[in-house]
């Protein structure tokens, strides 16, 4: 995953290029870029 600078925040990317969430730190951006690290890995769940 990307967490690339925009005008009003930052972004987190996919590694295909899509994105995946918007907030206004980096802070935010690196905790928001685990979370989505741990949901991915996780066993059943919904659409699974």
């Amino acid at each position: 995953m990307t967490i690339r600078k925009v005008p009003g925040g930052y972004k987190l990317y996919s590694h295909e290029g899509k994105p995946l969430s918007k907030v206004t730190t980096k802070t935010g951006a690196a905790k928001r870029e685990g979370q989505v690290k741990y949901f991915k890995h996780q066993k059943g769940g919904r659409g699974r």
